[in-house]
């Protein structure tokens, strides 16, 4: 059995199991903190780099590296960071406040994520107020791509939050998605995930609300499907919003004959609209889309409470 060694002068025998939740490597290990510095090695906790970009260019296709972004990181991207080698894991470390957090400031997309069998981990994004039309969260044109647990927060304008072009098996799973836009800006959200080309995209255990937004920027539709080539499934996922919680997009999915293909599912879901302008039914639009299980409500734009009381 081949030895395995470790900064500081450890070393084991086998596989080294690298962090909580069993993610096994035989890979590069590299660390990011922004008191870190490009210039150094990343391989130890106390020798990072400075940022994500640069530690996916030090990484090996199809090696299996992972990256740990430290807790407490925060950095602000102004040029978009471009996940473009095959097989590397982002691992966010901490929790709430503490993992973390990555802001887009311009009008870029945060993530291009061009190359397969790509993860994310624990992570927060957010927006800075450069944002436009043309920012998005992530851009994903790749197959097997993984994001999990991630947290995105929209607090200024943009149009789209992650763009998924092309590719097959892409999740997205265990992630919050919150909208609070009060800018009242000429750009005004649409989606918060569209699907436009890429085949079998999952969107499971996500919960998104944009209730923390005014009305005129809210999302229009929450998750949308694309194309006749699409295929999109929305499963396990809660919604609190003032649009469309699901639907697919008409025009795209017309194969010119007025003939529209069902590209999309919404399985066992729930959502609820706080507006009296939704009506009850309006959630989830069925219109090319199969619809299982899954529940949703209007209510009247006030709130109510429950009391209750003994003898």
């Amino acid at each position: 059995m081949d030895l395995t060694n470790f900064p500081n002068g450890v070393t084991s025998f086998g596989m080294p199991v690298i962090g909580a939740g069993g993610f096994l490597t035989t890979g590069n290990v590299f660390f990011v903190d922004d008191a870190g510095s490009d210039s150094g090695y990343g391989t130890e906790p106390d020798a990072s780099f400075a940022t994500i970009d640069y530690a996916i260019e030090r990484c090996t296709a199809s090696h299996g590296d992972v990256i740990f972004v430290k807790e407490g990181h925060a950095e602000t991207v102004t040029t978009a960071i471009t996940l473009d080698v095959i097989g590397v894991t982002i691992i966010g470390l901490g929790h709430g406040d503490k993992r973390p957090t990555i802001t887009v400031n311009g009008a870029v997309n945060l993530l291009n994520i061009t190359a397969a069998d790509n993860r994310i981990h624990n992570v927060r994004f957010a927006t800075g107020s450069s944002v436009t039309a043309a920012t998005r969260f992530a851009r994903v044109a790749a197959s097997n791509i993984l994001i999990q647990g991630c947290q995105f927060e929209m607090s200024y304008d943009m149009y789209h939050n992650i763009v998924t072009i092309s590719g097959d098996d892409i999740q997205i799973r265990d992630c919050t998605f919150f909208n609070t836009v009060t800018t009242s800006a000429s750009v005004h959200p649409q989606t918060c995930i569209l699907n436009t080309l890429a085949t079998h995209v999952l969107v499971k255990n996500c919960r998104f609300n944009d209730c923390g937004a005014k009305l005129a920027e809210r999302w229009r539709a929450v998750c949308e499907g694309g194309g006749l080539a699409s295929k999109m499934t929305v499963e396990d996922s809660q919604f609190i919003v003032r649009g469309i919680a699901t639907r697919t997009r008409s025009a795209a999915a017309s194969d010119g004959t007025g003939t529209q293909s069902p590209t999309m599912a919404t399985l066992y879901c729930r959502a609820i609209s706080p507006s009296a302008n939704t009506a009850v039914g309006g959630l989830f639009v069925n219109k090319c889309q199969y619809i299982i299980e899954s529940y949703n409500v209007a209510a009247v734009n006030k709130l109510s409470a429950l009391f209750i009381t003994s003898a």
